[in-house]
């Protein structure tokens, strides 16, 4: 059986014990690494890509990953469900703040607010722009932007 031959089942079992790059696995025998020898197994295959001793290990081996897996998303699962509330809360005062930071205008007619114009307004409109407002702005957009793809809806 050549490696492409195989199941995804037995890909996945030689993956627990061997070397990630199946380019050079062997093609007839066991693939699996024995870091002691610092070679591949070299025995006879019996169980897809695997002998018989390296085909019990990985099975050990995936068995025990799957368990970490699955404390790892039940762990995730809870964080994110502590989290949540507080994103939110968070998400709404930053969404607040980008309101006030940068108001729609009151009219969409360019000359309300173009051409000649009083120089308070002038003056107003150009502390819109200052770096350290800009700043301001790309820090609350980004932090936004994370909150959002941590809270994972379209609000």
């Amino acid at each position: 059986m050549s490696n492409n031959e195989c199941t995804n089942r037995e890909y996945n079992l030689a993956l627990e014990v061997a070397l990630s790059n199946s380019a050079n696995w062997p093609t007839s025998t066991c693939v699996a690494w024995v870091d002691s020898a610092d070679r591949t197994c070299g025995k006879t295959r019996s169980a897809g890509l695997l002998c018989k001793r390296h085909n019990t290990v990985a099975e050990k081996r995936a068995i025990k990953n799957a368990e970490k897996n699955a404390q790892d998303r039940e762990r995730r699962a809870a964080w994110r469900a502590e989290n949540l509330p507080k994103w939110r809360a968070e998400l709404d005062r930053i969404e607040a703040r980008m309101r006030v930071m940068d108001p729609p205008p009151v009219s969409t007619d360019p000359a309300a607010y173009g051409g000649n114009v009083h120089p308070s307004i002038r003056k107003k409109r150009a502390g819109f722009m200052s770096d350290s407002r800009v700043m301001e702005m790309g820090k609350l957009v980004r932090r936004a932007d994370e909150l959002r793809r941590l809270i994972g809806d379209n609000q």
